[in-house]
């Protein structure tokens, strides 16, 4: 087992430095996270010990080195959907773990689904080693390190993750292409997870953050399952219109929106929104989220929650129509159980 060793801490140290110094959340040029020119994309570049795969997901280029991974073995699956990987929906953690690049969140939503995809025979018999991941120097009983540790942990969510990771293999296998239907509906299944996770492991550090971030933390974590219902697409392109309008930088105490100086008024509506949607939810028992639910029982109303959070990033002013068109779904799909 590799130990937490002070080079790898003062590596990284200097590492978050430089780009917090740069003030900014969001991705680097082209769209892409922070680094991403410096993350490998093979397994084969992670070190080796005592006849053991060792991770260290303390560092932001070997944790964002397991998405890298990850979506290169899929890409294959999703080659129908865009060129260069574009089309391939696990953009969506790989982006937004960029953009949350100086929070320390997403050690589930990066070690879970990897694990998994190894769990999955996703690297087909690729590490001939076993993959064990390196604990923090402290708090190791918060977390899993192992396929094993982590399936006794967590069984939903890593059956979820490999059941995503089967389905992809199956229709590659039998189509040569996704079907799309059934995988949106296992990435829903594997988001509905994924949105307690990023409640948890948002929450689990916001006694280290300003209250303003965490205000916007707590709402965050609780919109992404409002995201997921709507099968929403998490892609390249898509993922990256989305990021556009949320914080691009952590916010401070005293920032308040819509009044933020330094964000845009699109960033200013977006985040003001979060934070009603989330308060509102919160007075209302989860009255709001159950009714977004119902309106997203069909495929109607799935679209157009889709359209609406592509207009929030693209034509905020359009929005209101898909809230008009929601509403009559949720009228429709009112003995829609949820």
């Amino acid at each position: 087992m590799a130990c937490w060793c002070l080079p790898g801490v003062l590596k990284h140290a200097a590492l978050l430095v430089v780009l917090i110094t740069k003030s900014q959340r969001s991705s680097a040029d082209n769209g892409f996270p922070p680094l991403w020119d410096q993350v490998t994309d093979t397994l084969e570049s992670f070190a080796t010990q005592e006849n053991e795969v060792v991770i260290n997901p303390w560092m932001y280029l070997e944790r964002m080195a397991m998405y890298k991974v990850v979506l290169n073995k899929t890409a294959k699956y999703f080659s129908t959907l865009g060129s260069d990987n574009s089309g391939n929906m696990l953009w969506g953690l790989t982006l937004q773990h960029g953009w949350q690049l100086y929070t320390g969140m997403n050690y589930y939503l990066s070690v879970l689904p990897f694990l998994a995809a190894a769990a999955a025979d996703i690297f087909e018999n690729s590490p001939p080693y076993p993959i064990e991941i390196v604990p923090p120097a402290i708090n190791t009983m918060d977390f899993c390190y192992n396929i094993a540790g982590c399936n006794s942990s967590f069984p939903d969510v890593m059956t979820k993750w490999e059941q995503f990771y089967q389905v992809l293999s199956y229709h590659w296998f039998t189509a040569k292409h996704p079907h799309l239907k059934k995988v949106r509906l296992y990435r829903y299944q594997t988001c509905d997870i994924c949105s307690q996770l990023t409640s948890w492991d948002t929450v689990a550090g916001l006694s280290y953050l300003s209250s303003s971030e965490e205000e916007f933390g707590k709402a965050w974590a609780a919109n992404v399952e409002y995201i997921a219902v709507t099968h929403f697409a998490t892609n390249f392109q898509n993922t990256n219109n989305l990021q556009s309008v949320l914080p691009p930088q952590m916010l401070k105490n005293g920032d308040t929106s819509p009044l933020i100086l330094n964000f845009s008024i699109k960033q200013n509506k977006v985040l003001f929104v979060l934070i009603e949607i989330y308060d509102l939810n919160q007075s209302t028992g989860g009255q709001m989220l159950k009714a977004w639910k119902k309106a997203m029982c069909s495929e109607k109303g799935r679209s157009e929650g889709r359209q609406l959070l592509q207009n929030i990033a693209t034509h905020f002013m359009d929005a209101a129509w898909n809230v008009l068109l929601i509403l009559t779904e949720l009228i429709i799909n009112v003995n829609c159980p949820v």
